[in-house]
């Protein structure tokens, strides 16, 4: 016979199990630098993440269009599929001007995807509130941004040309 204790375990565990850890809970490679970086000092910040690759023509376009976005929104690139050199060197016709990371096994398993390129709204606290697959004009970057993060979020500015 199963003891009182057990069968409360059984049925409850799954309530008290750990959540996976959100985008502001990661130790990722630093592309600008030979070292592991957590990503809990963006907390309070609301975040725009591309998952980007080498030899991704789209991924290019998508993160040289991040330029647009109001400097309040942390801006990030994720790379996958290649060596910090490559993504490095993938990153650097592009203009892109936020933060540079390698993404991670963990990261992989919170967005469930490695298509490129993918755009990931993240809010303050961590947590994704927003997927698109392929790349989207700063117009409709700026669209979604915004109804995305609402009107108690910065709103989108366009860069000036």
């Amino acid at each position: 016979m199963l003891s009182m204790v057990t069968l409360i375990s059984f049925f409850f565990s799954p309530l008290f199990a750990a959540s996976p850890p959100g985008f502001y809970d990661l130790e990722l490679e630093n592309l600008n630098s030979f070292s592991q970086s957590n990503t809990a000092e963006m907390k309070g910040a609301n975040s725009v993440w591309v998952l980007f690759q080498p030899d991704c023509a789209s991924c290019k376009v998508q993160l040289g269009d991040l330029e647009c976005l109001d400097k309040k929104i942390v801006t990030v690139a994720a790379g996958i599929n290649g060596s910090r050199d490559r993504l490095n060197a993938a990153l650097r016709p592009t203009g892109f001007a936020g933060r540079r990371y390698k993404a991670s096994k963990a990261l992989e398993q919170i967005v469930n995807t490695t298509a490129t390129p993918t755009i990931f709204f993240v809010n303050e606290e961590g947590r994704l509130l927003e997927t698109h697959r392929g790349a989207l004009t700063c117009t409709k970057l700026q669209a979604l941004l915004n109804q995305t993060f609402k009107s108690d979020s910065p709103t989108v500015q366009t860069k000036e040309l």
